[in-house]
């Protein structure tokens, strides 16, 4: 594991990047074939309480539009810990690692233009949220999407939407040490 990303995981900083709505897809460990066991954690803020929709991806119908699901309402500071958001017997979906590519030549070079910030911006977000995580999503997404309903493209749309919120930091990575993620256990 890069130590970077080791040091944010050990001491909890990425929790404070954790912006809503934010998905996570989830597995039942017990490696059940196609869509038995899979779900989808939707999060989204409201004041101090975070609305947790929990889709069941294995009970959806060619008729439906979206996947089943339940309702919880969490306070905030219990969603890394309330069992309806840590669910028992379930993985995450694991973090992806991406090799960090600097923009300068020398360690010792400062960013002096604003061109260049933006360079480290978009470095940093790449670094917690890089392409191969948001392929492995998306391929996750359309094998459960098109095991239901087969090529339909509006559908797969609001699907992406629905389930894949931009954000800058991945919620696979920030939720990693509560689901004590199988990315973790390959650092040690």
């Amino acid at each position: 594991m890069n130590p970077v990303i080791e040091y944010v995981l050990r001491d909890d900083k990425l929790i404070n990047f954790l912006k809503f709505p934010c998905s996570l897809f989830l597995e039942n460990k017990r490696g059940t074939t196609g869509l038995g066991g899979k779900l989808i954690l939707s999060l989204y803020k409201f004041q101090t309480e975070v609305y947790v929709y929990q889709y069941s991806i294995w009970k959806t119908h060619k008729n439906d539009e979206f996947p089943p699901f339940r309702e919880y309402i969490v306070p905030e500071k219990e969603i890394f810990k309330h069992p309806n958001v840590i669910i028992p017997g379930f993985k995450l979906l694991d973090f992806a690692e991406e090799p960090y590519v600097s923009p300068l030549k020398h360690v010792s070079e400062l960013p002096d233009s604003i061109f260049q910030e933006l360079g480290y911006k978009s470095c940093i977000e790449g670094f917690f949220n890089t392409n191969t995580l948001m392929s492995r999503k998306y391929n996750w997404l359309w094998r459960c999407f098109y095991s239901i309903y087969r090529q339909d493209d509006l559908r797969w749309k609001l699907w992406q939407a629905r389930f894949i919120p931009p954000c800058t930091v991945a919620p696979e990575l920030i939720f990693a040490k509560a689901y004590n993620s199988s990315f973790l256990q390959l650092s040690t």
